[in-house]
Formats: structure tokens, sequence, C-alpha cells
């Protein structure tokens, strides 16, 4: 087993009309993770993620997959695209059949699956992502949520091991943002690896493994969540923001109003249970928690 899914060395791309979105970019991305890039607009992010399924090849350097440079034959990219997966930003894109079932039935049957076969697969796939009910919808008449859910249950009626989106819940409400999280999150633990782009740093910081910063093209940082995003000469260069619930506790702790723990508060939730749990007592209750609000910016 090679010790990293996929990656790229060395990879350059120009646009036609003479923009460069990468260069000389190296990473590797182990299996079985959930990797977010970020950066600002035009930092390279989507261009890269079209790599990784042979949309977009590179005029020079490598792309690799499980270990093996990427075969851009028909044949070889056919291969690829059964294990690499991709939801584009705009899913109207993606959806153009007449029902979201024969939508979602378009990949397995160009792939000669039986009609048995599909049937099976898609009330999964369907089930998992929560549009069963939807199935007999044309597409164009769903919600921009509902959409996310079909293009993501196209892709995975194709069995990949890689799950890829770009911006997966731009233009989400918070209710619909927190499901589609959460469904990459149950995809995860059932073994796929994940690979995201996102402008949100709150979501990235709250659910990503591992991180990679992105600007002009190139590599500026990568870590862990915490590790990055408390690196400010990063942020400041990428133009991005620290974390709410990061910022917050970083806060807290540098104002002595809050013990440095050594597993770090991811989500908002995790932070109000931190801090629920260190509740003062009520002689000096009141006075704690004005300083906690004060230092906190709440």
């Amino acid at each position: 087993m090679v010790a990293y899914l996929m990656a790229t060395e060395k990879i350059d791309f120009t646009y036609l009309d003479g923009t460069k979105a990468l260069d000389s970019l190296s990473i590797k991305i182990p299996g079985g993770k959930k990797v977010a890039f970020i950066g600002n607009n035009g930092a390279g992010k989507t261009t890269l993620l079209l790599h990784f399924n042979g949309i977009h090849r590179p005029d020079s350097g490598e792309v690799s997959y499980n270990g093996q440079k990427l075969d851009y034959s028909s044949k070889g990219i056919k291969a690829l695209r059964k294990k690499v997966g991709i939801v584009f930003q705009d899913t109207d894109s993606q959806l153009f059949s007449g029902s979201v079932y024969q939508d979602i039935s378009f990949g397995p049957l160009n792939l000669g699956w039986s009609q048995d076969e599909v049937r099976v697969k898609l009330e999964q796939v369907m089930k998992e992502t929560g549009i069963w009910e939807l199935r007999e919808k044309p597409p164009h008449f769903l919600s921009h949520g509902q959409k996310k859910r079909v293009a993501i249950a196209g892709v995975l009626a194709m069995e990949p091991e890689v799950l890829i989106l770009d911006e997966p819940t731009a233009g989400l409400d918070p209710v619909c943002t927190s499901q589609i999280m959460s469904l990459l999150n149950t995809l995860n633990i059932n073994g796929a690896t994940i690979i995201v782009s996102s402008h949100n740093m709150d979501e990235v910081y709250a659910w990503a493994d591992y991180v990679f910063v992105l600007k002009e093209g190139k590599v500026i940082a990568e870590g862990s969540p915490t590790d990055v995003f408390r690196r400010q000469n990063v942020l400041e260069a990428a133009n991005l923001k620290k974390p709410l619930v990061l910022e917050l506790y970083d806060n807290l702790v540098s104002n002595g109003l809050l013990a440095r723990k050594e597993e770090i508060p991811a989500t908002r939730e995790a932070l109000i249970a931190l801090l629920a749990a260190e509740q003062p007592s009520n002689r000096q209750g009141s006075k704690k928690r004005e300083e906690i609000s004060y230092a906190a910016g709440v």
C-alpha cells in the first residue's frame, strides 16, 4: 500500500488566456482523510481539484493516484473516474436528465451495470443522501440544497474511493450546510477519502483532518486545522480569517479565563460545553462571566 492516495509533483497549469493557475505545486494526500483546500479567489483551488480526476492535465509535472501516474488515455480516464468522483460548485452543470432517478442512474448504466444492479445501488445512495422521495422530480425544480444532494448521490452511485467537492456548501442555509457536512462525515467514516475546497473557515476548522492553503497557485502552508489557523502570517498572506471558535478559545486562554486544554474545541457546541464544565462558583460567578464575555468579545 502506498503512503499517499493522491499526489502532485511540481505541476504547472496555465489557461488559454495566459492566467497561470498552478505554479510548481506539489502535495500529498493520504487515504481515508478529510482534506480541505483554502485560499482566496484565484488561488488555484478549483483548478487543482479538476486535475485530480483528469478534467485538466498539467502543462508540466505529474499527478498520481495510488502511487501510479495518471493515464490520460480514454481508457485510463474512464478507470480513474470510477475511483475519483467530483461534485462541481455549480450543480446545474452536472444535472441534465428528466428526473432525479434518471440523472443518478446515468453513470452506472454507462458503466454497463444491469438494471437490477442499478436499481439496488440507486435506492441505497438516494436514501443515504436523503433524496429518495425526490426520485421522480425533475432536477431543475429542486432547491439548491436538494440539487447538491442529487449531484453527490450521482457521484456516489459510481462507488468512488475519493469524493471531491468544490465549495460543497456555497449558497446553502445553515441547516442544509450542517446536513451536507454531516453526510460527508458519514461517507468518510465508511471509508471514503473526502477532498473539498471552501471559503468557510469555521466549516473547515470544525470538519477537516488536514488543510492546504493556496495562494497564486502555490501551497503556502499545510497541516492540521489548529496549526494552520494559528499562523497569523499565513492567514494574512492568504487573505483569510481565523475561525471564530478558535479565536474565542485562544482569547479566553490568553486572558487567563480558561485553562488550556489538550483537546482544543473545534465546534461552537464543543466550546459551549467546555465553558459550561468550567462554570465558576456562585460566589464568583457573575464577575467571572463578565470577564469571560469581555475577553471573548461577546
